[in-house]
């Protein structure tokens, strides 16, 4: 018999978490899921799911009860899972403290929740707890796991979710008890895998596999309609993502630029701020955010040069790969498993992490006037980044095992 599929996210598909709704479309119809959105908030508006997906919210609705007795247990979960030798293991113990009991009472209040779901719908069934980050999501489906004896418990990890550099002193909660837990660990990049091995020693290298995330084809990129060399970048206006370091560029260039940002965030006006300051030659708009069927209609209908990723951390780039899907190269920083997908030279040019602006704009002009990577870059995307291909290797392999 199969499993039943208890999906724990974040936020799908109220918004958000775009790659996973792209691989919703690609569960096997014959497999049994629920998807819970456990900090979901605005529940206004979804994107609609293969029917063969339930959706259920209870978990993104904790009452004050179920948050009172989550917070009596994430105090009790710090000595239970030994989680305070982790908390002092690492600077400001007292800042740590306070982020495992939030991340605790967070977790808890949705475990009741789910909890109380499973016993009224389905009892008795064997079940598959599968996160999607290695985080919040991931305790709650570890303590799931232990809840219902038989169970297994399987998650994907990403970026922020995986490296320590992401987060202030370090300190992810409850690692070691969130990897004891789970019967397999996926993440999304060789580079992923082998920093799970360097950090932890090899001791879970049994139980982790890399699984691809993927992009459905859209079409290609059209030929250009102007002398104009035309640019995008994507992401959310932070300062991981170092959108700053593009206008640092562009200021340099001496040729006629059309840049386009698609993604919104906390900079976004003080970036606007620093572009006005660009030449009369160098065209930029701030699209906002926009839904992803929107962007990929943008890269149907209009012709870009070459996307852009400087970000100083990254899992593997979504974003890179929709990219590559219509043809289109990419100037992007090497960090994390970027270069799992993105050749140098070949569909697109990697700089080190600590760039210059001139190495960046040297970069996007080849790019720009190469006749072969954006040829490269489609095919490039169909040996690793195909959607159908990677997710049904996924879903399939979760079967076998």
């Amino acid at each position: 018999m199969k499993r039943k599929i208890i999906l724990l996210c974040n936020t799908c598909p109220y918004g958000g978490e775009v790659f996973l709704r792209n691989e919703l479309d690609y569960v096997p119809p014959d497999r049994s899921v629920t998807l819970f959105p456990i900090l979901a908030t605005d529940l206004a508006a979804y994107s609609p799911l293969p029917e063969h997906i339930e959706l259920q919210t209870v978990a993104s609705r904790p009452t004050v009860w179920d948050y009172l007795a989550a917070g009596f247990k994430s105090f009790w979960a710090l000595l239970r899972q030994r989680e305070l030798a982790a908390v002092f293991r690492h600077k400001q113990p007292l800042r740590n403290f306070v982020k495992a009991l939030k991340f605790g009472c967070v977790a808890e209040s949705r475990v009741r929740r789910i909890r109380r779901w499973i016993d009224a719908n389905a009892p008795g069934e064997p079940l598959l707890f599968y996160s999607y980050w290695l985080y919040e999501a991931a305790y709650v489906a570890a303590r799931l796991k232990a809840l219902y004896p038989g169970s297994r418990f399987v998650s994907r990890c990403h970026g922020f979710d995986l490296y320590q550099v992401r987060h202030p002193n370090g300190y992810l909660p409850y690692r070691d008890y969130i990897l004891s837990s789970a019967d397999g660990v996926f993440p999304i990049s060789d580079d992923g895998k082998a920093y799970i091995s360097r950090i932890y020693g090899g001791k879970w290298d049994k139980k982790t596999q890399v699984m691809r995330l993927g992009t459905a084809d859209h079409g290609l990129n059209p030929a250009s309609s102007d002398s104009v060399v035309t640019l995008v970048s994507c992401s959310n206006l932070v300062e991981v993502k170092r959108v700053d370091r593009i206008i640092q560029a562009l200021a340099q260039a001496e040729v006629p630029l059309r840049w386009y940002h698609f993604g919104d965030g906390e900079l976004r006006r003080s970036l606007e701020d620093q572009a006005k300051a660009l030449p009369a030659h160098v065209e930029w708009k701030f699209m906002g955010f926009v839904p992803n069927g929107e962007l990929m209609d943008f890269y149907r209908t209009h012709h870009v040069d070459a996307f852009l990723n400087v970000s100083a951390s990254e899992g593997v780039p979504v974003s890179i790969m929709e990219a590559l899907s219509f043809g289109i190269p990419a100037v992007a920083t090497d960090v994390g498993g970027t270069h799992e997908i993105l050749e140098d030279g070949h569909n697109g040019r990697l700089l080190r992490p600590d760039f210059g602006r001139h190495d960046l704009l040297a970069a996007i002009l080849e790019v720009a006037q190469s006749e072969t990577m954006g040829p490269n870059a489609r095919r490039h995307w169909e040996q690793k980044c195909d959607a159908p291909v990677n997710y049904r290797r996924f879903y399939n392999y979760l079967e076998e095992r």
